[in-house]
């Protein structure tokens, strides 16, 4: 069996399907079997390529100089200062809120919000970044941008409603409309 594999082969998966009588048989086979296993007329080989993931990947986007992928080191605040000659950010940064969106372990989306200037002034505790986190940092244009609520459904008035971001921040504290 062929040895060679490209660069973004998983070596550690490797299939063979076998025609053998009057079905097919399949072959999950390792690194031991494949120097033993012989192939025959009709064989097929399938060879997984590796996940689109990194272990140690951390992204920083948005309102930043320059947008960068950087290895993961701990914290907020250490990522920022690693890599402050790349990803300083912008002069219209939003710096009283971040998003980092985050992968749990059942690869399902969280979102979790901190205050950047807070955690960069040393105000308010660090944040952990996790593998495969995504910091993104608003700017102000971003930040004021207007909302849209849309009321559909069974309700007595529907309704399309624009709001700024404080009205929309000063309505979900008050009580809910009926």
């Amino acid at each position: 069996m062929p040895a060679a594999f490209t660069g973004d082969a998983f070596e550690s998966n490797v299939t063979l399907f076998r025609k053998s009588g009057g079905e097919k048989s399949i072959y999950s086979l390792s690194d031991f079997e494949r120097g033993k296993f012989q192939l025959r007329d009709a064989d097929s080989v399938c060879v997984d390529s590796v996940l689109d993931r990194y272990k140690n990947l951390v992204e920083l986007r948005g309102a930043v100089m320059r947008p960068v992928n950087i290895r993961w080191t701990g914290t907020f605040c250490r990522y920022v200062s690693s890599s402050k000659r790349q990803a300083a950010l912008s002069e219209d940064a939003f710096a009283k809120r971040g998003i980092i969106h985050r992968r749990k372990a059942d690869r399902t989306l969280e979102v979790k919000e901190f205050n950047v200037g807070a955690i960069l002034s040393h105000q308010e505790a660090d944040e952990v970044l996790k593998k495969e986190d995504v910091v993104f940092i608003p700017s102000r244009k971003e930040a004021n941008e207007a909302l849209t609520l849309s009321i559909k459904g069974e309700v007595r008035y529907p309704a399309l409603t624009i709001m700024h971001r404080a009205q929309a921040s000063k309505r979900s504290s008050s009580k809910p409309v009926v």
